[in-house]
């Protein structure tokens, strides 16, 4: 943790800050001025490429001129839906980040560790892209002109939804998390859960934890914290966890139940119906969310409906 707190101050926030700002501000204006995509390759101090970022401003005349970040993982998504309603985007690779591998010796981790070798309490792949999501929101603190910072969003799904997750529970600067089907590990309770289980997402995906994590393989039921912990730790700002009714191995009744359990800890309870969920169900009166839909385990364009609405049913 050390390492990566002296790190993000003496290298990626370097990047970012100086090299993004000063050699792209002519990519931005051009962005703003015709509604397109910018792609801003942040470099090192020598020179070398660091990270890919796409920009996509909403106009000013869009949702009456009101302008938010929405962050995601990727750029597999409708950019023109977001700005249609009213929403900037910032994204990034997460694989530029580090590879979704057991290869810590590229990328990000190569920095953290010596030779790839990680200590049993040392990070995993999605501490390291959720670190690196608030090393974007740094950049987007350069552009308080066209951004409206009160209301910033990170999001993504599976275990871009997890990643989500953290980053939002670990950086007050986000407003709202949205975390789609990311089930084991993200907004799912692991007791009594239903389809994968932490030794099974744990002997496939090893390098998105810390090794720590494997403790609990077939011991959900004495572990000391449960996944509403991770929810309730974005209190008092807003969550939203998004589930499919097909998507059994992220389980939805698991993922409601964190909605449940973590309520506390907001200052505006879950307000739901006590039922086990269906698809269209949707709880967005409280400050913890909830929404099921028909469907499998994707992002779907109905998912993003129910983004906006969370969002501009409690803005800042």
């Amino acid at each position: 943790q050390d390492k990566v707190e002296k790190k993000s101050k003496n290298e990626m926030n370097e990047f970012l800050l100086e090299s993004a700002v000063k050699n792209n501000k002519k990519c931005i204006q051009m962005a703003l001025t015709r509604g397109e995509k910018a792609d801003i390759n942040a470099v090192d101090k020598d020179g070398n490429n660091a990270l890919m970022l796409s920009v996509f401003f909403a106009s000013e005349s869009d949702s009456a001129g009101v302008k938010y970040i929405l962050e995601c993982f990727k750029d597999e998504i409708d950019l023109n839906h977001l700005n249609d309603n009213g929403f900037s985007v910032l994204s990034f690779g997460y694989k530029d980040v580090s590879s979704d591998s057991n290869d810590f010796e590229d990328g990000l981790s190569s920095i953290l560790y010596e030779n790839g070798k990680r200590l049993d309490n040392q990070a995993g792949k999605i501490a390291m892209w959720a670190w690196a999501s608030q090393r974007v929101m740094d950049y987007a603190e350069t552009l308080t002109e066209y951004l409206d910072l009160k209301n910033s969003i990170v999001c993504g799904h599976s275990r871009l939804g997890i990643t989500a997750l953290l980053a939002g529970a670990t950086d007050e600067r986000f407003a709202f998390t949205y975390s789609n089907n990311s089930g084991t590990f993200g907004s799912a309770i692991a007791r009594g859960k239903r389809g994968e289980t932490i030794r099974q997402i744990y002997e496939v995906f090893p390098w998105q934890f810390c090794k720590n994590a494997s403790k609990y393989m077939d011991k959900e039921y004495e572990m000391p914290f449960d996944q509403h912990y991770l929810l309730a730790s974005i209190a008092p700002r807003r969550v939203l966890i998004g589930s499919a009714n097909k998507d059994i191995w992220a389980d939805p009744q698991a993922e409601m139940l964190s909605c449940i359990a973590s309520s506390p800890a907001f200052n505006n309870p879950f307000i739901y119906n006590d039922k086990l969920p269906e698809p269209g169900d949707c709880y967005l009166e409280g400050d913890v969310g909830y929404q099921i839909r028909e469907g499998a385990h994707y992002f779907s364009r109905n998912d993003w409906k129910k983004v906006f609405e969370f969002v501009n049913k409690h803005l800042n």
